[in-house]
């Protein structure tokens, strides 16, 4: 587990780390959106998570540019990220919001913006089909993008961010409204980018699907950055907070008798062969569990059901009594 702000830096044998937030913190009037927050990546994926208005959006924001920073600074391989094209040309971004010419067809868009890039007209549509060969819409090739579904136009935006091969690749909600097979498309992708040593940071309310691209989790909470790490991690840095705990045993009724008056229990449910605990505080109620295992619960199985992102975000948002 590495404490907030804590990189994992190293990984890309560039030098410098492929992204560096230091201090960064942005206001809006009287709003701060991002409050001091250090964050740095280099290699791997990262996912970016956090409840409504935690400040992801804004962290992609003054990372790729967009906005300045009100205080701290925002490097990318050593350099800074603002008003700098050369440091931008390393990135590849995918917005949430859709930007298309409807009436084009895929690779005619993404070799459009290739050309503005710089590259000739060739090489640029070969490069574009190519891209959406490997992200799976070859058979929409000769479809304007308006006939596109969801999941199509999701992909085309990652394609249009791959084509120069950039170093740092920043996806909002990549696989929004995108079927399984879109996501498994997208995720595959991904992955190989970041096995090449692409550097991917990605924010998603799609908890469980960012868990199938990384274990690696930044939490953001009211604008700033309050666990970074592994997600299982992660919820432990959080400290003492609500769960619950499913114990498989034959002796359901004696059990949840017993755990019933303890302090840290704010519930059971019992169940034919289980007891459902509901912990007011998870790590108390595992330490005086464990330290108390009697022969006579015959406990056969033991899980703490809710250690996923999904946990993490109900709890930051306030959504878990």
């Amino acid at each position: 587990m590495s404490p907030a702000g804590a990189s994992r830096s190293g990984a890309s044998g560039r030098g410098a780390a492929a992204l560096r937030l230091h201090e960064v913190t942005r206001s809006y009037g009287d709003v701060v959106a991002m409050n001091r927050v250090s964050l740095e990546l280099d290699g791997g994926i990262t996912a970016l998570v956090g409840p409504n208005a935690a400040g992801k959006r804004t962290v992609k924001k003054v990372c790729t540019g967009h906005v300045r920073p009100t205080t701290g600074r925002v490097t990318a391989f050593g350099t800074p990220v603002w008003d700098n094209p050369r440091v931008l040309g390393r990135m590849g971004f995918v917005p949430e919001q859709d930007a298309f010419y409807e009436d084009l067809t895929g690779p005619d868009f993404v070799a459009s913006l290739a050309r503005v890039g710089g590259r000739g007209r060739r090489e640029a549509r070969r490069r574009a089909e190519e891209e959406l060969t490997a992200l799976g819409l070859a058979d929409g090739f000769d479809r304007p993008i308006k006939t596109y579904s969801k999941g199509m136009r999701q992909r085309v935006k990652l394609a249009q961010a791959l084509l120069h091969r950039p170093d740092l690749l920043l996806l909002d909600e990549p696989l929004l409204g995108c079927d399984p097979l879109a996501r498994r498309r997208i995720q595959d992708r991904v992955r190989a980018l970041a096995r090449e040593g692409c550097t991917v940071l990605v924010s998603s309310h799609i908890l469980p699907e960012v868990e199938r691209l990384t274990r690696d989790v930044a939490v953001l909470s009211g604008g700033r950055l309050v666990a970074r790490g592994d997600v299982r991690h992660v919820r432990d840095a959080l400290g003492n907070v609500p769960s619950r705990v499913r114990v498989t045993t034959p002796e359901a009724r004696r059990l949840a008798a017993t755990l019933v008056s303890w302090d840290a229990v704010g519930g059971v449910d019992v169940q034919q062969d289980a007891v459902e605990v509901h912990t007011l505080r998870l790590h108390d109620f595992l330490g005086r569990f464990h330290a108390e295992l009697r022969p006579a619960w015959k406990v056969r199985g033991f899980r703490t059901m809710d250690a996923d992102l999904d946990s993490v975000f109900d709890y930051l948002s306030g959504e878990v009594a």
